[in-house]
């Protein structure tokens, strides 16, 4: 849609339908956003079922295997023993590379698994459906506030009511922030796909196992040298993981923070935040990003003024390692 800058679509004569087609742009606009995690969700819910199951059934089978083939071997020795036969029964089955066969699939088993965290099939698809799940939230939360601002004003957008009550401005302005909270959605799952795609490359790459050398070392005393060095870096890497929890610093994770009116539009730098009575600076477009200590509880304070009136909010949040990159809002009213 063309965007109603023009000073003439928001005068008496055409406020009503410029109004509704921002609200039907922008509800419009989430439901697009919905419907493409949908899509998503449902491609790589395929996609990662049919690894998961490929892995269970191959684990499954390449375990049985070994056991299958020392079970006939026992069973045709005693057959043979109690029968004096010539040749054991199923003597062919004991030739089959059974045991081979099975470490073959548990191989494939694990490059299943392997394959699934390397393309995060799973995750994607657990990641859309929360991220579905909020946009579903944030569209229900601004339709009810819309539908709040226009019982107040009897639906009436013209004349008095619409100047002196700042209805237009409360409207716009909650279409601001819905628009604005959609965004944060699709930019932190793309953020976060970002970030676990880019852990992962990095895994790969350092992988020693996947290492090819080009250099072929003649030296034998220089390969034993290398080899007590790596075996030396192992066990300091395993005292290291040994250590207490409390010799390692408090873990932290990023969370975005929006903060929005309910009453009407705020004034310009009456905005403030408190974070567990720290004083935290407020960015002009209200989105602020703030570093949380996990598994302990936070309180979040808000305050400005509306029309010279002062509003609060607050809010109580306890993060996980979940947590990070996920969007948490805050209304002050």
């Amino acid at each position: 849609m063309t965007f109603p800058a023009s000073p003439a679509a928001y005068r008496e004569a055409t406020r009503d339908s410029t109004l509704e087609a921002l609200f039907n742009e922008a509800v419009e606009a989430a439901a697009k956003a919905i419907d493409w995690f949908e899509k998503s969700a449902r491609r790589r819910s395929k996609v990662a079922k049919a690894i998961r199951t490929s892995a269970l059934v191959l684990f499954a089978i390449g375990t049985v295997a070994p056991v299958t083939v020392a079970l006939f071997a026992k069973f045709a020795q005693s057959y043979h023993t109690a029968a004096g036969t010539a040749a054991p029964p199923f003597d062919w089955l004991q030739q089959l590379p059974l045991a081979e066969i099975g470490y073959v699939l548990l191989a494939l088993a694990g490059a299943c698994v392997i394959f699934d965290q390397f393309f995060d099939s799973s995750g994607t698809w657990i990641r859309a459906r929360q991220s579905q799940a909020r946009l579903k939230a944030i569209v229900a939360d601004f339709k009810f506030q819309w539908a709040r601002i226009m019982a107040e004003c009897g639906g009436v957008l013209s004349g008095d009511s619409f100047a002196n009550n700042g209805v237009g401005a409360r409207l716009t302005g909650l279409l601001g922030d819905f628009s604005k909270q959609v965004e944060a959605v699709n930019e932190e799952d793309t953020k976060e796909w970002a970030r676990r795609f880019s852990a992962n490359i990095q895994r790969f790459d350092q992988n020693p196992n996947l290492k090819v050398s080009l250099e072929e070392k003649s030296d034998a005393r220089a390969e034993a040298a290398a080899s007590a060095e790596d075996e030396a870096k192992q066990q300091e890497a395993t005292k290291d993981a040994q250590k207490p929890a409390s010799d390692s610093p408090p873990t932290t994770v990023d969370v975005r923070l929006a903060m929005t009116s309910v009453v009407g539009p705020i004034d310009p730098g009456s905005l403030s935040l408190h974070v567990d009575d720290n004083d935290v600076a407020v960015p002009a477009n209200g989105l602020i990003e703030l570093p949380l200590e996990v598994d302990v509880e936070h309180t979040i304070a808000g305050r400005a003024t509306s029309a010279g009136k002062g509003i609060t909010g607050e809010l109580r949040t306890t993060p996980t390692l979940a947590s990070h990159g996920q969007s948490l809002g805050l209304t002050l009213q």
